[in-house]
């Protein structure tokens, strides 16, 4: 969205596709980030040793994320995939990447959640003797220190009531909630400062 789209709107209404029809849909607040491990080569077969596996740091990342889980909210979402793994099954890799996400209901929860992330990232950096660079993308600048990303978006009811009214003349049926998409985010910035 370009700056200042938004400027001189009243109101605006997203369309989004889904499972099921619903007017009163909130999302959730998300930050990104892109993740790079920088390690030492080596032959997995004859010489391990000489290396620092930048795979290991990822799979040991992923496994700290995986052990954090217990102690976030239950609305707290973090997930990711990894963009490369390696070259060749018998070379320790020197460079390994990955993307992951957090989501929360609470804006101001997101700093927390990313702090925790990312210190998963630079506990398995030092475990395998890797470099680590966590770059966090689709974030923002609010309030200084607090670095946040796409900002949870919230319906407003009587827009969302007349919407369901109008729709519904035709006999459209609506859910009473999001769904499955309850817990889904959206890139949506506020433009005009507030």
């Amino acid at each position: 969205m370009s700056k200042g789209a938004l400027k001189d709107a009243t109101a605006s209404l997203m369309l989004h596709p889904g499972t099921d029809n619903v007017a009163r849909f909130s999302t959730t607040a998300i930050a990104t980030c892109s993740v790079t491990y920088r390690g030492k080569p080596a032959h997995a077969a004859a010489s391990p040793w000489e290396g620092a596996n930048t795979l290991d740091a990822i799979v040991l990342a992923h496994s700290g994320i995986g052990l954090l889980r217990q102690q976030l909210m239950p609305t707290d979402r973090v997930h990711g995939y990894v963009t490369k793994g390696g070259d060749a099954s018998n070379i320790i890799p020197e460079h390994c990447t990955a993307v992951y996400t957090v989501r929360s209901p609470d804006p101001m929860r997101m700093k927390d959640l990313m702090r925790k992330v990312e210190n998963c990232f630079r506990g398995a950096a030092l475990s395998t003797g890797t470099e680590c660079q966590v770059k966090w993308t689709r974030t923002l600048e609010s309030s200084g220190e607090n670095i946040i990303a796409g900002l949870n978006v919230h319906y407003n009811e009587l827009m969302a009531q007349r919407f369901q009214e109008y729709m519904s003349k035709d006999g459209t049926k609506f859910s009473t909630d999001g769904g499955l998409l309850s817990m889904a985010s959206t890139v949506w910035v506020r433009l005009d400062g507030g």
